[in-house]
């Protein structure tokens, strides 16, 4: 038969096995607490101990290797805003440069990022940026397509449209993304 003696937790520091420094890459990993608790088990409680450790991710590495250089790619993919819509050539080129541009930025940054099974910020600005390139491809093939058929007026309205609600909607994903 098993002992039912209770737990008794010793709190002293130099007893719960933590090294002096902790390091952990890309983390900031402040003091951990441990505490006694209760493990209900079914209809059981068993007696269990909680450690905690406070860490804060540096964001400089992210911010620098994916965020900076994904906002360039979509900015240059804005540049279809400011081509007349009658040059169909450089107008589907500069789209069609910054969505390829983009496939290859995914496929280098598949190894910067974790591989988890969930959806985190970063995948969501990731996927909302790579959606804002698609559809400036999108609206610069609408353009063109109004141009070749000589609605230039239509066009170049879009055209103006574009230019300030693709800039907003790129704020709006990255308040969605990191700040709510």
């Amino acid at each position: 038969m098993a002992s039912r003696n209770p737990l008794v937790l010793n709190l002293d520091r130099n007893d719960i096995g933590k090294m002096d420094t902790l390091t952990v890459a890309d983390w900031r990993v402040e003091d951990g607490n441990a505490y006694p608790s209760a493990f209900k088990v079914f209809d059981r409680e068993l007696p269990s101990v909680v450690y905690e450790i406070e860490t804060t991710r540096y964001f400089g590495y992210y911010l620098w290797k994916v965020i900076v250089p994904l906002a360039l790619i979509v900015f240059m993919s804005w540049a279809v805003f400011w081509i007349d819509p009658s040059a169909f050539a450089p107008q589907i080129g500069a789209a069609t440069a910054s969505m390829l541009t983009l496939i290859a930025y995914r496929f280098a940054l598949g190894g910067l990022v974790p591989k988890i099974s969930y959806f985190t910020r970063m995948d969501i600005f990731i996927t909302g940026a790579t959606l804002m390139v698609f559809f400036a491809l999108l609206q610069a093939i609408l353009t063109s397509r109004l141009a070749s058929k000589g609605s230039t007026g239509p066009a170049q309205r879009t055209d103006d449209v574009c230019r300030w609600l693709f800039p907003g909607a790129f704020v709006a994903l990255v308040i969605f993304s990191f700040m709510i």
